[in-house]
């Protein structure tokens, strides 16, 4: 396969576009509040953005499946190399949140965080593991045997049962229920690669394999995520409304947030785009470094300029993120340019 037909197989501008608008979104629920008013707020944080990180493990799932096992290795040793040196960025932030816990406490979270990730580093760990996960049992003969309906079956599954434990178990009083939330919350809760990034990317692998995008229509995907989008704000107002008064739940994974995602991806897939390549790669670097700094900016905003606030802080995060990422390609890509001349 040449150089230039090996680019078009990984070339869907649009579906670029789509992980920057979810980039922007997730700097927006980081950035919170945004307006003075609690009910939007509520909504953009347990609902609106919820779609997001659940299109990221089902874009990495669809383009890893493309890959040949050399371009999977490399891939993963990428995504392991950016989560290392983004725990690196966020050491001050780890030893601060557990300068307050004894020392033995404090040792049990610095390997929480290195295993399941540091605040929003959680998806970057997720998905290494993952993917490491696949690509074993990718070289795994019993499991080639394996229908992927049967994949697809179990991956939804275990999302459903992920939703069930995420937020759901807290409005039950059965003690076995109870135990497992409690042990599952402790150790990186249901936010993570076995129960929300692997079962996403299995989808992601079942989208690009049997060329789902192909069979649905556009005008059905679109219907589809709007009764699934309004099917999950039901169900955010329904958990809000039904867990504990002292507990503020995340909706992190719900029943149907994810359908949307996955709707979405399919749409972006289809609808042709005339981007050139060159601009989208330049949108997909920047929408990883945003995603990587962009508590830290917060961070910083709120420590040295406390009177900006709603709206107007949230903006000011977009435009630092994005100039800082671009600085950050552009410093590499002059170092790229500089080393082969």
């Amino acid at each position: 396969m040449t150089s230039a037909n090996n680019k078009k197989l990984f070339s869907y501008p649009l579906v670029d576009i789509l992980k920057t608008i979810c980039t922007i979104l997730i700097v927006g629920s980081h950035s919170l509040p945004l307006l003075p008013s609690k009910t939007f707020n509520l909504i953009y944080g347990q609902w609106l953005f919820r779609f997001c990180v659940p299109v990221f493990f089902i874009s990495s799932g669809f383009f890893f499946s493309k890959m040949s096992k050399k371009k999977r290795r490399k891939y993963i040793k990428r995504v392991f190399v950016l989560y290392m040196v983004s725990t690196i960025i966020y050491i001050p932030f780890v030893i601060n949140s557990i300068s307050t816990v004894p020392d033995i406490e404090g040792i049990k979270q610095i390997v929480k965080y290195f295993i399941f990730g540091y605040g929003h580093l959680w998806y970057l760990c997720a998905l290494f593991f993952s993917l490491l996960i696949w690509y074993f049992l990718s070289n795994n003969d019993s499991f080639k045997k394996i229908d992927d309906s049967i994949v697809l079956f179990t991956a939804i599954c275990t999302l459903f049962f992920g939703a069930f434990f995420d937020e759901y178990y807290h409005m039950t009083d059965i003690h076995l229920i109870s135990r497992i939330g409690t042990i599952l919350d402790e150790y990186g809760s249901t936010r993570s690669a076995i129960f929300m990034g692997l079962p996403l990317l299995c989808i992601g692998r079942y989208i690009e394999r049997h060329k789902t995008s192909n069979k649905i229509k556009i005008r059905q995907a679109l219907i589809i995520t709007i009764l699934t989008s309004c099917a999950s704000l039901a169900e955010m107002i329904f958990i809000v409304r039904h867990v504990s008064n002292n507990y503020m739940p995340t909706c992190d994974i719900t029943f149907f947030n994810w359908i949307p995602a996955v709707m979405l991806f399919v749409v972006s897939l289809k609808v042709p785009c005339s981007i050139e390549n060159i601009h989208m790669r330049y949108l997909r670097k920047t929408a990883d470094i945003v995603y990587i700094i962009h508590p830290l900016v917060i961070s910083l905003l709120n420590k040295f300029l406390m009177n900006i606030k709603y709206m107007q802080r949230f903006i000011l995060v977009l435009i630092i993120s994005y100039s800082a990422s671009f600085l950050v390609i552009s410093f590499f890509r002059l170092r790229h340019i500089q080393k082969d001349s």
